[in-house]
């Protein structure tokens, strides 16, 4: 996926800010961390966008893969 390299910073280091927090629990829509541009679920249509029907662009064992999310979880290990 290709976003400017403006977005891909900011949401890194919005990321990186809340890793960095003393908050005991950190919870990150696994979507955010490959960036995913379409809607996940929008509330209170049903017939334009079936709810709760897509599913993610990636499986479990293809974004368990993917650098990007390995770096994001990376440095989130490497701050505790």
């Amino acid at each position: 996926m290709k976003l400017e390299n403006g977005k891909v910073w900011r949401s890194r280091a919005c990321l990186a800010h809340l890793a960095a927090s003393r908050a005991r629990i950190l919870l990150v829509n696994l979507e955010d961390l490959w960036l995913e541009t379409a809607p996940q679920n929008i509330p209170g249509t049903v017939d334009t966008y079936p709810n709760w029907r897509r599913k993610a662009r990636y499986t479990l064992e293809e974004f368990s893969q993917k650098p990007e999310v390995l770096q994001v979880l990376q440095y989130r290990k490497s701050v505790l």
